[in-house]
C-alpha cells in the first residue's frame, strides 16, 4: 500500500470526490475484514464490523494527521467495532445488517461451519493479536513487516508470531478458508452500502459503476494461446490426414468391377448387410452399459455428523461408511439405485434411493436441512442407539439434588457446543428415559463440545457440558442433580411507563443456532397486558433479550432459584441513556459507585437506576466521547476489598448506549509471591487488560497484610499488570482505594496461559 497513494486519495476525498472515497474501500477492505474475522470468528459479525468501521472512518478522517498511519488506523477502528458487536459479548445489541441475499458469493452457513469454527478452534491457544497477523498473512498476503505495521508491534515479533502460528495450525484448512472467504473479502454488495451510507445513493451507483469488485478477470493471453494452438494443430491434421490417412486413388476398370460384383454369391450368411435403401435410417448399434460411482453420507440424527463402520449394499456390492460416514460403490450402472444401511445383522435404513454420478452433501449442520438437489445426493439419516458402534458415549445417572434419589423417568436433549442460554427449539427434543436406577447412556461419534440437557416431571431443566477428545473415558459416570421446576414471570413496560404486546422473549444467546433448527427464535410473546411466563427454565443466571419492532430492545438477567417463581419487572431503555450489564460471576450486581470522565466536563459520580434485572441506567447525559468507570459491592465470600471497571464509550442521544460491566470471571490461577517484611500494611492490584488497545481495563485489590504469597483465584487466560502497595504505617482497607497513590508500590506483569504455571515474584 502506497503512502503517496492514500495521501492523493485522502486529500481528493476531502474534495468530495467520492472515487477516491471508493478506492480507499476497495483498497483496505480485504484487511479491515481480515481483523473483524480474526477478532469476531463469525462471518456475518465480521461483515457487520466492515461496513462499520468504514462508516466511522469516514466520519472521523479529518482527525488522521499522518496517511502513514491509515492501515493501523483502520484495524484499530475494526478493533472497536467488533469488541461492540461481538456476539460473545454483547449477543443482545447485536443485528447483523441487512444484505441483499442474492449478493452473497458463497455459503455463509458453510463457510462459518466447516472453515471458520475449525479454524478458530485451532487459534484457540494462540493470542488475538497472533490470530489477527495469521489471517492478514493468508488472506491478505500481507508480509511480516506489513502486519507490524497495520497491528504497531515490533516485525521481529510480528516475524516470530506468525512462523509460530502457521508452524501449529492446519496448512490445508487455511487453504480452504483462503480460498472460500474471498468472496466475502473483496464483496461488492458490501462496497456500494458502505459508499451509500457515507456519500448518498448516486455516489453508489457510479461506484458499482465503476468498481472492479465483482467482475470476473479477463486476460487476453489465454485466448491468444488457445486461437494460436488450434490454429497449429489444424494445419497439423490436415497435412497428417492428406500423408498419411487419404484414400488411394481406385485402379479397377469398370469391367473389373462387374466380374466381381457378378461373381459374389447372392446370400451368403458370413456376408456383411446390405447397404439401406436411401431414405431409410441405419439401425443403432448395441449401447454398452455405462459403469459410474455411487457416492453418499450416512449421518446421526442429532448432530448431522458422520456414523463410521455401517454396511451399504446397492447394486449387489457392498462398502463400508469411512470416520466422515461417507461411503463409494464403484462400478454400478448409471442411474438410480435403492441403498441399505446395515449394522451387523440389523437393518438401519432399507431402499433409499441415490444416483449415480452425483456428489455428497458435506456442510450440513442439521438433519433438517437434508435436501436433495441436482448436484449431491441427500443424506441418508439414521438414529444412534446402542445396537451401533460409536468411539464415544456419555454415561450418567439422574439424582435428586436434596436426597440423592435416582429419578427413573427422565428426559434428555443434547446440542453441539456449549451454549450460556438454553436455546428455544431444544425443547422439542426431548427424548424419553425410563431406567429403575436412573442411568442413561447417550452416544456421539465425533470430537466436540457438547451439551446434554436433563429434565423430569416436576424438574428444571440442568445441563451437562462435557468436551470429547482422545483421551474420553467412556466408562466414567457422571451424577446429574436435578433442582426443583423454577419459572420466571414479568412485565415488559416502555420508557414512560406504558406496558409493551407482542413483543418477544429471546435468549441472549444461542439465536443462530435456533435459525438451523426450524426457525424458534424465541421463548414467547408478551400479551395485551405486556406480561409473559417462562416455565420449566434452567436455574441459575437466565440472560433474556427483549423485542418490539416500535419500541427496541429491553435486556434481563434473573437469577433463578430451584423451586421458586422469580417476578420481574422489564424497561426498555432510553434514548440517550447509558445502559447495560451490571454482573459478577454470571448473576446481577450492583454498583458501589458509577463515575463519568469526559475531557470536557471533567468528572462526576452518577447515581444509575436499575429498570431490570442485572441492567443499570444512566440518563441526561450529555453527547461524546467519556470514560465509564464502575466500582461493584463486594459480596459475603469474595476475597477482594474492590473491584474497578473502566472503559470508553461514544454517547449518542438517538439510542440507548450500551456498556456492559460484566466484571471478568474464569478458572484459572495466578501466585503472586513476595516479602511483607517490616511492611504494616500490604495491598495487591491486579489490572487486567480487557482489549488489545489499552483503553478498557479492569482491576481488582486484595488486602494482604501479614503474607508473603497470596493466590488469585477466578481468571481466565488474560495478560496484565500486578501492583504491590506497601506502607510501613497501618491503612485501613475502607480508605485503601483512595489513599493508594501515597504508598510505595511496584509493579509487574503477567500473561496467564492454561497449562503452564502463573507466577508473579516481586
Amino acid at each position: 500500500m502506497s503512502t503517496a497513494t492514500d495521501r492523493k486519495d485522502i486529500r481528493s476525498v476531502f474534495q468530495g470526490d467520492h472515487n477516491a472515497w471508493r478506492r480507499l474501500v476497495e483498497r483496505y477492505q480485504p484487511i479491515v475484514y481480515a481483523v473483524a474475522l480474526a477478532q469476531t470468528g463469525n462471518v456475518i459479525v465480521a461483515d457487520a464490523v466492515t461496513a462499520k468501521t468504514f462508516q466511522e472512518a469516514y466520519e472521523r478522517l479529518a482527525s488522521l494527521t499522518d496517511p502513514r498511519k491509515l492501515g493501523h488506523w483502520l484495524c484499530a477502528h475494526a478493533h472497536r467495532e467488533a469488541e461492540a458487536l461481538n456476539p460473545a459479548r454483547r449477543g443482545a445489541a447485536f443485528r447483523p445488517r441487512a444484505r441483499d441475499m442474492s449478493a452473497v458469493q458463497v455459503d455463509l452457513k458453510w463457510l462459518q461451519s466447516d472453515l471458520v469454527d475449525p479454524l478458530m478452534e485451532e487459534l484457540s491457544p494462540f493470542r488475538l493479536e497472533e490470530r489477527k497477523g495469521l489471517l492478514l498473512n493468508v488472506l491478505c498476503g500481507s508480509s511480516a513487516r506489513t502486519i507490524a505495521n497495520l497491528l504497531k508491534i515490533e516485525p521481529k515479533d510480528a516475524a516470530e508470531q506468525l512462523a509460530r502460528t502457521r508452524e501449529n495450525v492446519d496448512k490445508q484448512l487455511l487453504k480452504e478458508l483462503a480460498a472460500a472467504v474471498q468472496p466475502e473479502m473483496y464483496c461488492k454488495e458490501r462496497m456500494v452500502h458502505i459508499i451509500r451510507t457515507t456519500m448518498g445513493e448516486d455516489a453508489a451507483i457510479d461506484a458499482a459503476r465503476r468498481t472492479r469488485l465483482g467482475r470476473p478477470r479477463r486476460s487476453r493471453l489465454p485466448l491468444l494461446v488457445g486461437l494460436g494452438i488450434i490454429v497449429v494443430l489444424g494445419v497439423g491434421g490436415y497435412f497428417g490426414y492428406r500423408a498419411f490417412m487419404a484414400p488411394a486413388p481406385s485402379s479397377t476398370s469398370p469391367e473389373n468391377a462387374k466380374q466381381q460384383a457378378a461373381a459374389a454369391p447372392a446370400s451368403s450368411d458370413d456376408a456383411p448387410a446390405a447397404a439401406p435403401e436411401p431414405g431409410q435410417p441405419a439401425p443403432a448399434p448395441d449401447q454398452p452399459v455405462l459403469l459410474q460411482t455411487l457416492k453418499g453420507r450416512v449421518i446421526d440424527d442429532r448432530f448431522a455428523d458422520g456414523v463410521p463402520g455401517l454396511l451399504i449394499e446397492a447394486a449387489g456390492k457392498t462398502a463400508e461408511t469411512d470416520p466422515y460416514g461417507v461411503f463409494e460403490i464403484r462400478d454400478v450402472p448409471k442411474g438410480r439405485h435403492n441403498v441399505t444401511v446395515r449394522c451387523a445383522d440389523q437393518v438401519l435404513v432399507e431402499n433409499y434411493p441415490l444416483e449415480t454420478g452425483k456428489n455428497v452433501l458435506l456442510n450440513i449442520t442439521d438433519p433438517t436441512l437434508n435436501v436433495k438437489s441436482a448436484e449431491s445426493n441427500p443424506c441418508i439419516v439414521v438414529r444412534i442407539t446402542d445396537a451401533i458402534p460409536t468411539p464415544f458415549r456419555f454415561c450418567g445417572r439422574v439424582v435428586d439434588a436434596q436426597t440423592q434419589l435416582a429419578i427413573p423417568k427422565f428426559q434428555i436433549a443434547a446440542y453441539k457446543g456449549a451454549p450460556i442460554c438454553i436455546p428455544p427449539f431444544i425443547y422439542d427434543e426431548f427424548r424419553d428415559w425410563d431406567t429403575a436406577d436412573g442411568q442413561f447412556c447417550e452416544h456421539v461419534v465425533a470430537i466436540a463440545t457438547y451439551t446434554f440437557y436433563i429434565r423430569a416431571r416436576g424438574y428444571s431443566p440442568t445441563p451437562v457440558t462435557i468436551s470429547i477428545n482422545e483421551n474420553w473415558d467412556n466408562d466414567s459416570i457422571t451424577t446429574v442433580n436435578l433442582h426443583r421446576a423454577a419459572s420466571i414471570q414479568g412485565k415488559l413496560i416502555a420508557p414512560n411507563g406504558m406496558t409493551i404486546g407482542n413483543a418477544t422473549v429471546h435468549p441472549r444467546y444461542g439465536v443462530p443456532e435456533s435459525v438451523i433448527k426450524g426457525g424458534k427464535l424465541w421463548y414467547t410473546r408478551t400479551d395485551s397486558r405486556g406480561e409473559f411466563t417462562l416455565f420449566d427454565v434452567p436455574v441459575g443466571p437466565a440472560w433474556l433479550l427483549f423485542d418490539h419492532r416500535d419500541y427496541g430492545i429491553a435486556r434481563a438477567i434473573v437469577d433463578v432459584q430451584p423451586g421458586q417463581i422469580s417476578t420481574i419487572k422489564v424497561q426498555v431503555p432510553s434514548k440517550g441513556a447509558l445502559t447495560g450489564d451490571i454482573t459478577v460471576n454470571g448473576r446481577p450486581a450492583r454498583f458501589e459507585e458509577l463515575r463519568i470522565s469526559s475531557a470536557y466536563a471533567g468528572s462526576r459520580v452518577v447515581s444509575p437506576e436499575y429498570p431490570s434485572p442485572g441492567q443499570y441506567e444512566v440518563t441526561k447525559l450529555p453527547p461524546g466521547e467519556v470514560t465509564v468507570i464502575g466500582r461493584v459491592i463486594p459480596g459475603a465470600e469474595d476475597r477482594w476489598i474492590g473491584r474497578v471497571y473502566d472503559q470508553p464509550v461514544k454517547v449518542s442521544i438517538n439510542e440507548p448506549n450500551w456498556v456492559d460491566f460484566n466484571f471478568i470471571t474464569g478458572t484459572l490461577n495466578l501466585n503472586v509471591q513476595f516479602s511483607a517484611e517490616g511492611k504494616a500494611s500490604v495491598f495487591l492490584e491486579v489490572a487486567i487488560a480487557r482489549d488489545d488497545a489499552g483503553r478498557s481495563t479492569e482491576r481488582v485489590f486484595y488486602e494482604v497484610t501479614g503474607q508473603n504469597g497470596f493466590t488469585v483465584t477466578g481468571l481466565p487466560e488474560c495478560r496484565g499488570e500486578v501492583v504491590l502497595y506497601t506502607s510501613t504505617t497501618p491503612v485501613a482497607k475502607e480508605k485503601f482505594l483512595v489513599d493508594r497513590k501515597s504508598l510505595n508500590k511496584t509493579t509487574k506483569p503477567f500473561e496467564i496461559i492454561e497449562g503452564l504455571e502463573n507466577v508473579v515474584a516481586f
